[in-house]
């Protein structure tokens, strides 16, 4: 059973606290395992703050973000803030189920990240990850051990509360 994100659905929505703390927690314990990446892929990355947080976040740097979600409008507006911050040079928005993702721009060493497993049917996005890469996922609920890592590196949840309830946000980093 998939949980759902209570979060609006909106811009403003993709700001609340949960969701902030829930990625500054992610870029730091990837920042503890390793620091320099070619590409980052985001799936579900909704309006790209992810890929904005790591700008800020000097510890982690890339060549590449690429935000794959299925929200053409989101996707546009993310693209619309990392312009109005100057960095949408080096962000790529796709839209794409990341079902049929294929990665061929996952040059090693390379990071996936879905914050969003959740809301995502794992109907191929996990399998084609390339073996090797680094891979950071997050969920509301403890259906990350269905993705078979050669190695974890990271596993961890934190208590986080949305505007409408109280959860549990677990965390998972490994490498495929």
């Amino acid at each position: 059973m998939r949980l759902h994100e209570f979060s609006p659905d909106t811009l403003k929505g993709s700001f609340t606290r949960d969701l902030i703390s829930s990625k500054l927690w992610l870029i730091k314990e990837v920042g503890n395992i390793h620091k320099k990446f070619n590409t980052i892929y985001i799936l579900g990355s909704w309006y790209g703050n992810l890929s904005l947080f790591l700008f800020k976040k000097h510890d982690i740097q890339f060549k590449k973000i690429i935000n794959v979600d299925l929200d053409k409008k989101a996707l546009s507006t993310g693209q619309e803030m990392a312009d109005e911050l100057g960095v949408s040079d080096k962000i790529e928005p796709m839209v794409q189920d990341a079902n049929t993702l294929d990665y061929r721009q996952a040059t090693k060493p390379s990071l996936v990240i879905n914050t969003s497993v959740n809301d995502m049917n794992n109907e191929g996005w996990f399998d084609n990850i390339p073996k090797g890469t680094l891979v950071a996922l997050q969920t509301r609920d403890e259906s990350l051990n269905e993705f078979k890592f050669a190695k974890i590196l990271y596993s961890g949840k934190k208590e986080l509360e949305d505007p409408e309830t109280k959860y549990t946000r677990y965390m998972l980093i490994g490498i495929k």
